[in-house]
Formats: C-alpha cells, sequence, structure tokens
C-alpha cells in the first residue's frame, strides 16, 4: 500500500476512533418529587450520551434542582434564584391540580371502581 492511501485510510479511521469522544451531551430529567405538604418541587437531571442503539446512557448526575412556588425561588448547588410571584402562584395552581388528580385517582382506586386489565383486554378483542 503506497503513503498516500494508508495516510487516507489511517485519516478515516481516526475520525471513527475519536468519534465516540466527540459525541454530543444530552442530558436527561431522572427524577421528579412534588411534596405538597412543603409545597417544594426537586428533580434530579444527569448527563449522558445517546448510544449506537438510540438509547440513553447517563454518565453524571448534574445535580439536583429545587423550586419553592410561595416564595418563587429556585435553587441548585447552593445558588438561589427568584422569579415573578406571579410565576410561583401559576406553577403553585398547576401542581396542587396534579395533587388533586393523584389523591381522586387513589380514592377512586382504593373504592374499586378500577377495571381489571383482564377485562378491558376481553373487551377490545370482543369488539374487534
Amino acid at each position: 500500500m503506497d503513503r498516500k492511501r494508508y495516510f487516507l485510510l489511517l485519516l478515516l479511521l481516526s475520525s471513527l476512533l475519536l468519534a465516540d469522544d466527540q459525541a454530543k451531551k444530552v442530558q436527561r430529567l431522572e427524577k421528579v418529587i412534588w411534596n405538597p405538604v412543603t409545597h417544594e418541587l426537586s428533580w434530579q437531571i444527569t448527563e449522558g450520551h445517546i448510544d449506537v442503539h438510540g438509547q440513553y446512557e447517563p454518565e453524571q448526575l448534574v445535580g439536583g434542582f429545587f423550586i419553592e412556588p410561595q416564595t418563587a425561588t429556585m435553587s441548585f448547588a447552593g445558588k438561589k434564584e427568584g422569579f415573578s410571584h406571579q410565576e410561583g402562584d401559576h406553577l403553585h395552581d398547576i401542581l396542587d391540580s396534579l395533587s388533586h388528580y393523584l389523591m381522586s385517582s387513589t380514592l377512586w382506586w382504593q373504592e374499586g371502581k378500577a377495571e381489571s386489565h383482564e377485562a378491558r383486554n376481553a373487551d377490545a378483542v370482543q369488539a374487534k
């Protein structure tokens, strides 16, 4: 193999070998917790990459974020910032709606109003 071809092959292979190191970092929301008693919203973010199969592979925890809608503050890594009280009230309303939905769902379940998964599947098969 002459030097030009060898150099070209080396150049092409090096870009493939280095591609993994140059993969674009992406972030994903991992966990969200709304505490309706203390009125605190918290969540965790990880950073990672998308593998060759299109699956997210986490590499590190970016950290935990916190919002207190009543005081209209958000914090991360010891730093606290404020935002408008109107936005805090709006967020609080959304989270209260979520809390109401979750409690209603709990009562619905506990009262036995849930339709069994098997019965629903049987109805779907009969409808065909």
